[in-house]
């Protein structure tokens, strides 16, 4: 279980996990679409001791799915500035309106780990998709702030309305190609 404000939080999101797989097993859907931002650890864990804990969840949830015959496209998680130090880059790029490389920061330390990414691979399953839309936002070392003059983040993890639509070219044939597999 994830460590929420209250234990009584706690198990209510993990009863409400368990509602969601019965549903969708049960259900009749033609893809699910997954994704994860890991920003509380498990309970009794530290965040980077919680990762093989939460990849080992989303396997049984994915290995659900894959008895069920339900396709499924995991979106990996997006860049954090936060998580490089760089926690409003609205401000930063405020402070920098002629220079936005100064918000950018380095891809190593903004591309957290995702445990939805890693299950996928174990499970394996043909018709269970990562989509991987890192390289829309980072370069192979740095991620922007900001693309072609449009603010990436309106904060310091969340994409803008404005940028996440300019993905959408991207992710459409993407979600369609799961569909069909």
């Amino acid at each position: 279980a994830q460590n929420m404000d209250t234990p009584a939080h706690s198990a209510s999101c993990a009863a409400w996990g368990r509602r969601v797989i019965d549903r969708v097993t049960h259900g009749r859907f033609d893809l699910v679409v997954m994704s994860d931002r890991v920003s509380v650890s498990a309970v009794g864990h530290d965040l980077a001791s919680s990762l093989p804990l939460y990849e080992q969840g989303y396997e049984k949830v994915l290995r659900a799915f894959s008895a069920a015959h339900v396709p499924v496209a995991v979106i990996r998680d997006t860049p954090a500035p936060g998580d490089g130090g760089v926690h409003s880059v609205p401000d930063c790029l405020a402070a920098h309106p002629d220079h936005y490389d100064a918000c950018a920061g380095p891809r190593s330390a903004w591309v957290p780990a995702d445990p939805t990414v890693a299950a996928v691979r174990q499970v394996a399953d043909p018709h269970q998709s990562v989509i991987d839309l890192t390289n829309l936002i980072c370069a192979p070392t740095t991620c922007a702030a900001a693309v072609g003059q449009v603010p990436v983040y309106f904060d310091g993890s969340h994409l803008t309305g404005t940028y996440a639509r300019t993905l959408a070219p991207y992710l459409a044939p993407r979600l369609a190609a799961v569909l069909k597999s």
